[in-house]
């Protein structure tokens, strides 16, 4: 890619985190407040073995969830569950593994799942790759654009069945998926989705804000669908905040020590910090059988522009279903009442599901 294109695009995403820094400087942290108990329920987390994933999977089992952590190293999670374990001898915590650079690892994790019997009532799409070198995987997509968005499309539609039939009558099954405020540094259009970039095109910093907008996307038309379907799950997507995370490997070393100063002096959110809204997003009160949000800070706001073009999500919709190999239907399993039972808010795309 020209250098010109590559030090815009560069700007853009730096630009759009130096923004939401100042913004989360200025507005606090919130956390989510009087999180009861979950007791009986089981969780996915990919990702889960370290990061925010990590601190999402603890906070989970503190409140009674069964976790599955989805991994692909081994030796990480076997940490991650010791590391658990040790703050709560009591936490029910294990690990499948999960690579989301192959699709085939994610059925085969899918299908580990489904032959366990467990129920499924929350699943966190956590892991994702930032900004890094280019890369095909063996499915023929482009790294950022499967990690981060393709495999856990994947996912969410293997185990659909399973969460409408684990969720009853008080408690919707939950979908979070994990974007980033870099998503409004996105851009696609129905006529050239981001399946591959060429080599000599590719900008890891498209190639990143474009994955999370397509999570976005993605998010929006899943909702709608599972209404349509009369599905009793939600899905949400979300901003966890500029957090000091492992995912800044990738980037430049400048950025790397200007990450670890920053961290030092505050001025960017602890893992901690950074799971509270997929906290907020699966456990609060507030937020059962509400769907179809984009979540920054354990509260709803606007997404891009972009990410509510109905053209677009569904040519992304569609392109998926391809890419997967799987119908693009999903099957009803609730009455036309149900579905008459629902209401639209009318701000940011939220959707609160009929409750009974």
């Amino acid at each position: 890619m020209e250098w010109w294109r590559q030090t815009f695009y560069m700007i853009v995403l730096y630009g759009i985190a130096i923004f939401a820094t100042i913004r989360q400087l200025l507005r606090g942290h919130k956390k989510p407040e009087d999180i009861s108990r979950h007791d009986g329920k089981v969780a996915i987390v990919t990702g889960g073995a370290s990061g925010i994933g990590l601190e999402t999977a603890k906070a989970f089992c503190r409140k009674g969830i069964q976790v599955i952590i989805g991994s692909p190293h081994a030796e990480n999670a076997k940490k991650a569950i010791q590391v658990i374990k040790k703050e709560n001898a009591l936490a029910r915590v294990e690990w499948i593994p999960l690579d989301l650079s192959s699709l085939q690892s994610v059925r085969d994790f899918a299908e580990t799942f489904l032959n366990s019997k467990l129920p499924l009532h929350i699943i966190v799409n956590n892991a994702g790759v930032m900004m890094t070198p280019y890369h095909k995987t063996a499915d023929d997509f482009e790294l950022q654009f499967q990690v981060n968005y393709l495999g856990h499309y994947l996912l969410m539609r293997l185990l659909l069945d399973k969460l409408h039939n684990s969720a009853h009558s008080r408690s919707y099954a939950k979908i979070i998926n994990v974007s980033s405020i870099a998503h409004f540094g996105g851009w696609m259009d129905a006529s050239h989705l981001p399946k591959i970039m060429p080599k000599k095109e590719y900008s890891p910093y498209k190639a990143y804000a474009d994955s999370k907008l397509a999570v976005v996307l993605g998010t929006q038309e899943l909702q709608r669908r599972i209404y349509r379907a009369s599905r009793r799950v939600t899905v949400n997507s979300l901003h966890p905040g500029v957090v000091g995370s492992q995912l800044y490997q990738n980037m430049h070393p400048l950025i790397q020590m200007a990450k670890i100063v920053v961290s030092q002096l505050g001025l960017i959110w602890t893992i901690e910090k950074g799971s509270a809204t997929t906290i907020y997003a699966a456990l609060s009160d507030e937020m059962e059988g509400v769907g179809g949000c984009y979540l920054d800070n354990c509260g709803s706001i606007a997404s891009s522009s972009l990410t509510y073009d109905r053209k677009l999500q569904v040519a992304l919709w569609k392109e998926s279903c391809e890419w997967c190999k799987l119908p693009a239907d999903i099957a009803s399993h609730r009455s036309l009442k149900e579905m008459n039972n629902h209401h639209q808010c009318q701000q940011n795309g939220r959707t609160r599901m009929g409750s009974q």
